[in-house]
């Protein structure tokens, strides 16, 4: 990709860095659209993975699957890779969870 924006020019490389920064915010916010819903949301966090329920929606993964973790407004955003995602929704840890696992997350080289 980066032989075919030096053959574009400056601006067509800028053009294409602000498309692929648009699209990568989108495909995030889609994946997390699917938990913003009502009831009951369930997390469970142990040291090798995370398990999200939610009506209708359910998901488990390894740690060791995500490249980085970072909070976005009302989601903890799990990265896969740099247009993949998942979400945690911020509002199912209290503070104390949420210190927990920043922490754990930082041990894991996640943060």
């Amino acid at each position: 990709m980066l032989v075919l924006l030096g053959l574009l020019g400056d601006r067509s490389a800028i053009l294409a860095a602000v498309i692929m920064f648009v699209l990568y915010e989108l495909v995030i916010r889609t994946q997390m659209r699917g938990y913003r819903c009502t009831g009951t949301v369930t997390v469970t966090i142990d040291e090798s993975a995370y398990h999200v329920s939610a009506p209708g929606r359910s998901s488990r993964r390894e740690w060791s699957t995500f490249s980085k973790v970072q909070r976005r407004g009302d989601f903890w955003v799990l990265r896969v890779s740099r247009l993949a995602a998942m979400a945690l929704p911020a509002t199912a840890l209290t503070d104390q969870q949420t210190a927990e696992f920043v922490a754990l997350m930082r041990d894991k080289s996640l943060m």
